[in-house]
């Protein structure tokens, strides 16, 4: 069953979270498209509506997470250059904190 939330989810939106957090915990060749569509709340005509085959949506899934990752570099390197202004040198340590500082504000976007 879903939730009125789910419902008003775009499905391939769905699919792509579900793959998001069914991919990384139990990887790309255990993840099957019924278990997919079941646990995004999709039919199989929707998943096969928007991506050709598992294929298709492992690549929309890369392709988003690939996005993410290069917005995450990107901030960082932003933080990072504002500092280098004020500072010379950024301990190493100092990236990882810059990293979580990015999740959080993309998470609360």
């Amino acid at each position: 069953m879903t939730t009125g939330a789910t419902e008003r989810t775009h499905p391939e939106q769905r699919l792509l979270d579900t793959s998001g957090r069914l991919i990384p915990t139990q990887g790309i060749q255990a993840v099957g498209v019924e278990q997919l569509v079941t646990e995004a709340g999709v039919t199989g005509a929707a998943f096969y509506r928007h991506f050709s085959g598992k294929d298709g949506l492992v690549i929309a899934y890369l392709e988003a997470r690939g996005a993410e990752v290069e917005d995450s570099v990107a901030a960082i390197f932003a933080i990072r250059t504002r500092r280098s202004a004020t500072r010379t040198t950024l301990p190493h340590h100092r990236y990882a904190a810059d990293l979580r500082v990015v999740r959080v504000s993309q998470s609360n976007d």
